[in-house]
């Protein structure tokens, strides 16, 4: 996606009222390129990067809905 279409997304979501707070026309909400397995690693390295903690990365990428499922399954199953 070319930064001008992307200028053109945050536009229309903006209008229709359903964008992100701080979502900005300039910055990408996905990691661009990277598919497959890669994609993942890229974006461990670039919230690290950011300076966001292992603890935190792992929640952004699911750990918190592994935990629940784990969780909900020994519960529902006992």
């Amino acid at each position: 996606m070319r930064l001008a279409d992307l200028a053109e997304l945050v536009a229309r979501r903006r209008k229709a009222g359903v964008s992100a707070t701080g979502e900005g026309d300039d910055v990408y909400p996905f990691v661009v390129d990277p598919r497959g397995v890669d994609q993942f690693r890229e974006l461990i390295r670039r919230l690290e990067k950011r300076g966001y903690r292992s603890e935190r990365i792992e929640k952004i990428l699911g750990k918190n809905f592994a935990d629940y499922t784990d969780y909900a399954e020994r519960v529902w199953t006992s």
